[in-house]
């Protein structure tokens, strides 16, 4: 995991990215919302300054779940031989 770099307790990353998806899910709820109510092409202003559409703006927030379970998934393969080395000589972090 990217932010497991960066703190040993794994429970903190967890939980960590178990908010960060539920915050990604209540604004795509809402984009979702404004988009049914025939909201969709108005502009909607980022807190970046950039103006997007809701689709916009929806597509933008929605493909971030998908962007952090593929960086797990590929930060698992590509410490796989380092673990696979650590349990075979049993080798603890100390």
């Amino acid at each position: 995991m990217v932010i497991g770099n960066i703190t040993s307790k794994k429970w903190i990353v967890f939980v960590v990215e178990i908010l960060i998806l539920l915050g990604v899910i209540g604004l795509a709820v809402r984009l979702y919302g404004k988009i049914e109510s025939g909201h969709g092409y108005e502009h909607y202003i980022a807190m970046s300054g950039i103006k997007l559409n809701y689709y916009q703006a929806f597509y933008s927030i929605v493909s971030i779940p998908f962007i952090i379970i593929f960086v797990t998934l590929l930060a698992y393969y590509l410490n796989r031989d380092e673990r696979g080395f650590k349990k075979k000589y049993n080798i603890s972090k100390k």
